[in-house]
């Protein structure tokens, strides 16, 4: 699930992960996320990179996935993410 899309200059598209890690859901609200399709994570938080009509060119990992593990209990303290090269 992304949260945020950046435009290149070159037209490319950002897109950032925002879900991270293996919590589905949260006491506090009742929305249940699903577990990515032969993996026990909802999302990496990584960073995708398109082209203007829509092909992924790039996955680029963030500090975010560098400093979380899937095990880790919130992706609260792996903030900021780092800028794709």
């Amino acid at each position: 699930m992304y949260s945020s899309v950046t435009f290149g200059k070159d037209g490319s598209l950002y897109f950032g992960e925002h879900m991270m890690g293996t919590q589905t859901g949260h006491p506090s609200v009742t929305t249940k996320f699903r577990l990515l399709p032969g993996r026990d994570v909802i999302g990496d938080g990584h960073v995708f990179r398109h082209s203007p009509d829509g092909k992924l060119l790039d996955e680029y990992p963030t500090q975010a996935t560098a400093a979380c593990s899937a095990s880790s209990p919130s992706p609260a303290p792996c903030w900021p993410m780092t800028t794709p090269a």
